[in-house]
């Protein structure tokens, strides 16, 4: 997570391209949390359990997401094409965002 505070921090400093090198390293971080995850998961856990455990990483996808966004990352394309975005694209917060961030774009435009 060091490289996520050092691009964050050049973020803050105003260097071009800053954000759109978060996007990346913020999932690298997702699929480790991922893997550790999965490495601890039992046979014995329920289906219940395991989709509870799915929506908690939902969740930590999203709100790094959300932080992305924040920090200057706007490219909507990536955002709907990415298969690593695909759990979260029925997701109505997701939806929101990109909705929320193509507004903004388009009001750029004008």
């Amino acid at each position: 997570m060091d490289e996520v505070s050092n691009v964050l921090n050049a973020i803050d400093r105003g260097e071009p391209q800053a954000a759109d090198r978060l996007l990346p390293l913020l999932y690298d971080e997702l699929r480790r949390l991922a893997a550790v995850s999965l490495e601890n998961e039992s046979a014995s856990q329920t289906l219940n359990a395991t989709a509870l455990e799915h929506k908690e990483q939902a969740d930590l996808a999203m709100a790094w997401l959300h932080k992305a966004v924040e920090a200057g990352y706007d490219n909507v394309e990536h955002m709907k094409t990415d298969a690593d975005l695909n759990a979260l694209r029925e997701r109505d917060d997701f939806k929101k965002m990109l909705e929320d961030l193509t507004k903004a774009k388009k009001s750029k435009k004008e």
